[in-house]
């Protein structure tokens, strides 16, 4: 056990009864082997190569409606043109190892002309495969507002997310 509860006593009986076959082991000084991992990485953070995705992470897209494979009440019209609403488009999957600043990349198209923005909702599931974002179990965790430039065409623009790193890079 490592972190500043294991030099507790108490934490340290509830956790030997709640898991009565498993050899418990608790460091000298438990509740400093967090801070001095952290201090660690803070002097060298390219310690640390990559990360296991601990969600499903994806956008909500909006693809031409298939009979077969969607279910009707997802069913919308957008431009005269059937499409499927709350498609979960997945872009990295949880328990995936990821290398620090690797990038996952797809292609979007608008889905309306004369479009000025294209607004992406990110998505976190704890499933591998989710189907829609509105799962029970698929969360929004942020959103991304793309300018676009005035044109009366469909625009095509290349999403790509950056996983794995503890903080953001600045510009």
């Amino acid at each position: 056990m490592v972190g500043g509860f294991s030099d507790c006593q108490l934490m340290q009986e509830a956790i030997k009864k709640a898991f009565p076959k498993a050899k418990i082991v608790i460091l000298n000084h438990a509740g400093l082997a967090v801070f001095k991992g952290a201090v660690i990485f803070g002097h060298n953070p390219q310690l640390i190569t990559s990360r296991i995705a601990k969600y499903t992470y994806g956008i909500r897209i909006s693809p031409p409606f298939n009979a077969k494979r969607h279910p009707k009440d997802k069913k919308v019209s957008v431009g005269g043109i059937d499409r499927c609403k709350d498609v979960f488009k997945k872009y990295i999957e949880v328990g995936e190892s990821v290398k620090i600043g690797e990038a996952k990349t797809g292609k979007h198209v608008t889905i309306k002309s004369n479009q000025r923005e294209m607004l992406l909702k990110i998505y976190a599931s704890h499933e591998n495969y989710p189907l829609f974002v509105t799962d029970s179990k698929c969360e929004m965790v942020g959103r991304v507002v793309v300018k676009l430039p005035d044109t009366t065409d469909h625009i095509r623009v290349d999403v790509k997310m950056i996983f794995g790193d503890a903080l953001p890079k600045k510009g």
